[in-house]
């Protein structure tokens, strides 16, 4: 026994010609026509006869994307337009077929073979050499502007090229550190294995005084109590932490001379 099917949708009414089709349950609410003809007819809308502009014969025509049409075929639309011609390129000088451009051109044919011809001969800006890598780059007129003749070409060069006494900030490597609750001179110098590149100035004089770099566990008291007289006889060397916070703390007598010369 053969089983009907159950239509689920439901006869609707063409727009164009009236007559009754089905509709699916998808398309209910969105089918207005029963045929391919009948939307097409509907789509056109108005029509009126127009003479074309070359040869003079009157055709009937409906609007085209809003604009009453001009010509009555083709080759009324394309008489006297440019013909396409073997041309080179005005970029990599290899040989095309050029057809007609969007573009105000001389002969009104295509100049560049790809787009990719076309974005390089379109350019209007500047090759710079980068003053860091001394490889070449680009750079369009708005941008030359505010840059000057040498210049970097990423900002990863940038940041290398522009360091120390070529960074427009640069003070000579040394500032006055006042974050902490002693104020302290800091100056540049780079180590392996440090986070950070400066290092207090009092440190250094110390270390090149007793011959060797400081360990972080070897705190310096500034005899007079002025953190930013930095002499050598003005520095004294804990062996610990622990004795300077005595020392500061009166449980050990202040120091009243230098031991850098002693200390090792």
């Amino acid at each position: 026994m053969v089983k009907q099917r159950i239509k689920r949708g439901i006869d609707s009414a063409c727009q164009n010609c009236g007559k009754l089709y089905y509709v699916s349950p998808c398309r209910i609410g969105k089918s207005h026509y029963c045929s391919k003809e009948c939307f097409d007819t509907a789509q056109t809308g108005e029509r009126k006869n127009i003479i074309c502009q070359r040869c003079g014969t009157e055709f009937l025509a409906a609007k085209d994307h809003g604009i009453w049409p001009k010509s009555c075929s083709l080759e009324c639309r394309d008489f006297g337009a440019p013909k396409p011609e073997w041309k080179e390129c005005a970029t990599c000088s290899g040989q095309f077929l050029a057809t007609r451009s969007s573009h105000k051109t001389d002969d009104g044919l295509r100049i560049y073979c790809s787009f990719k011809c076309s974005k390089e001969g379109l350019k209007r800006g500047y090759m710079r050499t980068c003053i860091c890598c001394g490889m070449d780059f680009y750079l369009n007129p708005a941008t030359a502007k505010q840059r000057n003749d040498e210049s970097c070409c990423s900002a990863k060069c940038q940041k290398l090229f522009y360091t120390e006494t070529r960074a427009p900030c640069w003070k000579g490597g040394k500032y006055l550190d006042t974050t902490t609750n002693t104020t302290r001179v800091m100056v540049k110098s780079a180590r392996d294995g440090v986070a950070t590149s400066y290092i207090g100035e009092h440190r250094i004089i110390a270390s090149q005084k007793i011959g060797r770099m400081l360990k972080p566990h070897e705190p310096i008291l500034h005899i007079n109590h002025i953190n930013t007289d930095n002499r050598p006889e003005n520095l004294f060397v804990c062996a610990t932490l622990s004795e300077m916070t005595r020392r500061l703390k009166g449980s050990m007598p202040w120091p009243q001379c230098s031991n850098l010369e002693s200390y090792k």
